[in-house]
């Protein structure tokens, strides 16, 4: 016995490049899936940095023991204890081996939540977008094209003269959720010995990476209704 399962439903409505749909008061827009579809591709990496934690091997007591003559013999363990807050190199790999453990412990769980963070982060783009141009639909239908596009910097009309929302919504918050996801990351990756300075900086690299896609989305979204208008 085997099951088939229609990820569109039974409408065949499958349009990663979006739909038209109406607002409550009945008007047509444009609905784009462009930040659902840049996240559901970047969900895919996100969740395989997580899965290759999986392959991690303890070091031997041999090579550990190699390892620290070899720092000894260096003179870099007064180096570690500078960079590591008084921690000599033989606590710096326990502390680091214990916390590779656990990142290997909970490698699936913490694959199937960045992959989720990244779909929803995109998804949500998507939902303030899409928010704006039911709002954008029905104020032309109100006030007509010309001064709907006078008055609103964020309307704009396509090359047959029709209006349509233009948005900025990625690059507005792809940034915010881009730090959101990066303080959650460090909390995986670090655990309880996570530091402030650690959390900021993979917020900031996020948060870079965020605003780039939000860019990307919304240049595509606006791509496509500008087509479509």
């Amino acid at each position: 016995m085997s099951i088939m399962i229609n990820p569109c439903g039974t409408t065949n409505n499958c349009n990663f490049r979006g739909s038209f749909k109406k607002t409550e008061q009945g008007n047509p827009y444009y609905k784009t899936n462009s930040g659902t579809t840049a996240g559901a591709i970047l969900a895919i990496p996100a969740g395989l940095t997580w899965l290759n934690k999986i392959s991690y091997k303890e070091p031997s007591a041999e090579e550990t023991e190699a390892a620290k003559n070899v720092i000894k013999e260096s003179g870099m363990d007064d180096f570690f204890k500078k960079i590591t807050g008084g921690k000599n190199f033989e606590e710096t790999l326990k502390m680091g081996n214990e916390n590779a453990l656990r990142m290997k412990k909970y490698a699936v769980p913490f694959a199937v939540l960045a992959a989720g963070l990244t779909v929803g982060c995109g998804m949500l783009v998507d939902k303030f977008r899409n928010d704006k141009a039911k709002e954008t639909a029905d104020i032309v239908k109100q006030v007509g094209v010309k001064n709907a596009v006078m008055n609103n910097d964020r309307i704009a009309l396509s090359n047959k003269g029709r209006a349509y929302y233009e948005s900025n919504q990625g690059s507005k918050y792809g940034a915010f959720l881009g730090a959101g996801c990066g303080i959650i990351g460090a909390l995986m990756e670090q655990g309880k010995n996570i530091k402030i300075s650690g959390a900021i900086g993979s917020a900031l690299t996020f948060a870079l990476g965020g605003w780039i896609m939000g860019k990307i989305a919304d240049s595509n979204s606006n791509k496509d209704a500008r087509r479509h208008a």
